[in-house]
């Protein structure tokens, strides 16, 4: 008998296609044995879809885009907590600086006014790391 089967490669790819065996069991052995898990597998007859089946397939469909979309803000999430983390380093990084600079007396007036610039930045409404960003980014003088 030929089975129709879908099915999840090992890298996470779908494929689908036909199977001969003896039975279902059979089949999903077979398949296991190239390393890939079934999620859909059925007799291969020669009759239209029922209602059922095709509402099925759709609900199928909708759930893996939906997964598909998922995952790619899974990954847009990992990035931008990537770019946050390089992001808050250099703001640290940057702080110290100017804390260094203002406790050995170096570029006093400079660090004031970076620190004035931060304060009215923040109170206009900026965020912390926003202000951060825009005095590290202007030069004072």
């Amino acid at each position: 008998m030929k089975y129709k089967y879908k099915a999840m490669t090992s890298e996470g790819k779908e494929v689908e296609g036909t199977v001969d065996a003896n039975d279902k069991a059979a089949a999903v052995r077979q398949l296991r044995e190239h390393g890939w898990h079934t999620y859909d597998i059925f007799e291969q007859q020669f009759r239209e879809p029922t209602e059922e089946e095709i509402k099925n397939n759709k609900r199928r469909e909708k759930i893996n885009a939906q997964c598909e979309q998922a995952e790619k803000f899974y990954e847009m999430g990992k990035a931008k907590q990537e770019l946050a983390s390089q992001l808050t380093l250099k703001l640290l990084t940057d702080t110290a600086k100017i804390e260094a600079n203002m406790e050995h007396g170096l570029y006093v007036a400079k660090a004031r006014a970076a620190m004035i610039y931060l304060k009215s930045l923040k109170h206009e409404g900026f965020t912390h790391a926003e202000a951060m960003q825009i005095v590290s980014q202007t030069e004072f003088e």
